[in-house]
């Protein structure tokens, strides 16, 4: 099975060498202020366009790169399409990138699935709409070229704990070089997203990035998995709060005791050209260890 890619040419480059120049471009933009010298075992990326949230999500995957060469990745993605009813499991096959493609382990999804016992299923129909876990891959083909993959979309519910904690128990086995990825994006906010309780402009930014994103990223850093979904449904502040909990869920299984917040920005921020801020999103890179 081929999951062809459904956003390059609009999210990122189609074409290997401007993909190429543009990841490059948002490795560049940002680099790590000191090395991390716990052991890296999971991390929350963003899922936007590359012009967007690329130098965010990059600066994650330099910071596991510093610490493994070829690692395995579990992927949980955020759900945005239907079709979704639990935590979905993309079984066997490769996933296209303009890089080249990327296997995905099957031994270990099939492990995972066994002992899901029914709560993580194989279903790639919904991958093949879904862009969270597609927007990560040309990073991860281009560190790590030799890198397999477990990808799974989590759905914002209690059930992400559980999901998290089973893949992270299996995942355990291969802790050497097993790395845990989560994809979210943070508030959305503005007339684009039907949010303006706050007006628009500076006052709208602030909030978003002081008080509504805050509160979730502060909910990461303190590893407080359990407050991930019911905080997003409070506060909007998370499209991937099921992402994000299982990843954190798994994780802690691994042995990570808390997280740490490499950058934080928002689509306003990385295109200022833009004028004032009337909608936008915001995007936080952390890493857990």
């Amino acid at each position: 099975m081929l999951r062809k890619s459904i956003v390059s040419g609009r999210f990122y480059p189609e074409d290997r060498e401007q993909c190429l120049a543009e990841l490059k471009e948002c490795l560049q933009k940002e680099h790590l202020t000191e090395k991390i010298k716990s052991k890296i075992l999971g991390g929350i990326v963003p899922h936007a366009g590359w012009v967007y949230s690329g130098s965010t999500a990059g600066l994650v995957f330099q910071a596991i790169k510093q610490q493994v060469s070829s690692p395995l990745f579990l992927i949980f993605g955020a759900v945005h399409v239907y079709g979704v009813s639990g935590p979905s499991i993309w079984r066997e096959g490769s996933w296209e990138t303009p890089l080249g493609n990327i296997d995905v382990n099957q031994a270990i999804a099939e492990e995972i699935i066994k002992e899901g016992k029914g709560l993580i299923v194989e279903n790639p129909a919904p991958h093949t709409k879904e862009h969270s876990i597609e927007v990560q891959l040309p990073f991860i083909k281009y560190l790590f070229p030799g890198a397999q993959i477990v990808p799974v979309m989590v759905p914002p519910d209690i059930r992400a704990l559980q999901a998290g904690e089973i893949a992270g128990q299996v995942m355990a086995k291969y802790a050497e070089e097993a790395v845990v990825i989560g994809s979210t994006d943070l508030t959305h906010y503005g007339m684009h997203y039907g949010q303006l309780e706050k007006g628009t402009g500076s006052k709208a930014l602030d909030w978003v990035k002081n008080v509504n994103d805050k509160m979730i990223v502060d909910l990461m850093i303190s590893m407080k998995s359990e407050e991930i979904v019911p905080e997003a449904d409070k506060s909007g502040n998370a499209c991937g709060a099921g992402a994000i909990t299982a990843t954190m869920s798994a994780v802690r299984v691994l042995g990570a005791k808390e997280g740490k917040l490499l950058k934080y920005t928002t689509s306003h921020d990385e295109i200022p050209s833009m004028g004032e801020a009337t909608s936008f999103v915001g995007y936080a890179g952390v890493v857990f260890c």
